[in-house]
């Protein structure tokens, strides 16, 4: 499925966090576009795998400069599924790194990287990918819901089983997992099964 995602960067005024000189990019999940901005947003982030093999859309100095104008990308099932989620949790906005951050450019790379401990911690809610073993698992238990069972589980005891499969899933073996589960206010945790909130 392809979904029109504008690369066309629009800048918003004032200053977030004290950087005057880069912004936050941040997906609009409502105009299907990247934004950047100095003002604080109201707005979650994404934990998942890139994985091996996939091709996927990154942004790149090429499309910053494509200042207006839509073009047909077909995003990762995992980033559509974050967007939706998003979309339908009233979020805003969504920062996913593969859209967020210049990947072609390593000062870029260098002044998001060095800002990461203050994208996670604002973010309202990290939505964890916990299972799939690349960006096109997707987020199946949110965006296919079609069984009666309550999707959220709200007992300690169900919560902790949910933490263990995902400490023993692909979702673990990233190293920037243990720095994003330490800095978010809140976890959304998206296994194949069951969906826990952590906060």
């Amino acid at each position: 499925m392809e979904t029109s995602l504008g690369f066309g960067i629009s800048s918003l005024l004032n200053v977030f966090g004290g950087y005057r000189k880069t912004a936050l990019r941040l997906i609009d999940v409502e105009n299907n576009c990247v934004v950047e901005t100095y003002t604080p947003h109201r707005y979650f982030a994404l934990s998942y795998r890139w994985g091996e093999d996939v091709e996927q859309v990154k942004l790149e100095s090429g499309t910053l400069s494509q200042k207006s104008g839509r073009r047909k990308v077909l995003l990762p099932k995992t980033i559509r599924d974050a967007i939706t989620l998003t979309s339908r949790l009233e979020g805003g906005y969504l920062w996913t790194d593969v859209l967020c951050i210049i990947q072609d450019s390593e000062e870029d790379k260098k002044i998001q990287i060095g800002r990461m401990c203050n994208i996670y911690a604002n973010a309202v809610l990290t939505i964890v990918a916990g299972e799939g073993e690349n960006a096109n698992a997707g987020l199946s238990r949110v965006c296919n819901h079609t069984t009666d069972r309550p999707l959220l589980h709200d007992t300690l005891d169900t919560a902790q089983r949910g933490w263990g499969s995902l400490l023993d899933g692909p979702w673990a073996s990233r190293a920037w997992t243990y720095q994003e589960t330490i800095l978010s206010k809140r976890l959304l945790l998206v296994l194949q099964d069951r969906i826990d909130l952590f906060c």
